[in-house]
């Protein structure tokens, strides 16, 4: 009798491998899944623990930073103080030297330059002509005006009373017109011509007034001078 081998079929080739079977109770496995979870949550704690420390580090030195600040800022304003104080007294020497200015502006209203006046008269004589005499009369500016005996001139401001030397006659229209278109003079009037004698050499001597008006004025010491000096 022939022996027949079996073979194994596909069902039970599957059958082959071992077999598992977890045979812990429900307890045990809660139990490991429960340290599982408290150590992802500790590892979690811990992530925000460091990260809570580093957010009050940054907020500590932001602030300590910030007091720095404000520290140098305060000393900034008391050293501004300290400087202030240092001149506290600049206003009140400004406000008297601009008292000393404005006096010296009124005391110096109807100040002339003499040479200038006197040349400007010279320039216009004829060539044979001198000046003799030249006497100028001003009203300081507690004084009152000079009153003119002219209605259709302004008061003058001074008069110049002037003795003239000529070796020909004069022309005293043409004198009086010459004198009269001087800036700073007017109403020029001959008041005598007559004749002299210095050592045996005669000449005529004229004698005049002119009246005096603010265009004669230096404005030396005027503000708009002060400021064109400093400029």
């Amino acid at each position: 009798m022939t022996a027949v081998e079996a073979r194994p079929t596909q069902s039970s080739e599957l059958l082959t491998g071992s077999p598992q079977v977890n045979l812990l109770p429900p307890e045990v496995r809660s139990a490991r899944t429960l340290r599982s979870l408290k150590r992802y949550l500790a590892y979690g704690l811990g992530v925000v623990a460091l990260g809570c420390v580093g957010a009050v580090g940054l907020a500590t030195m932001n602030q300590s930073n910030a007091e720095d600040a404000l520290a140098a800022e305060q000393q900034r304003t008391a050293d501004l103080q300290v400087k202030i104080a240092s001149y506290s007294e600049v206003p009140l020497v400004e406000a008297s030297l601009e008292r000393a200015h404005s006096a010296q502006e009124l005391g110096m209203a109807t100040d002339m330059l003499f040479a200038d006046r006197v040349g400007a008269i010279a320039a216009v004589l004829p060539n044979d002509m001198k000046i003799e005499m030249f006497d100028l009369s001003m009203p300081s500016v507690l004084d009152a005006a000079v009153a003119s005996d002219n209605p259709l001139r302004p008061d003058p401001t001074g008069t110049v009373s002037l003795v003239l030397r000529s070796t020909t006659l004069p022309d005293t229209a043409q004198l009086m017109n010459n004198l009269d278109a001087i800036p700073g003079y007017e109403s020029a009037w001959v008041q005598s011509v007559e004749t002299a004698d210095d050592e045996g050499t005669a000449f005529y001597r004229i004698e005049m007034s002119l009246l005096i008006n603010t265009d004669a004025y230096s404005n030396r010491f005027t503000a708009d001078a002060a400021q064109e000096g400093e400029g």
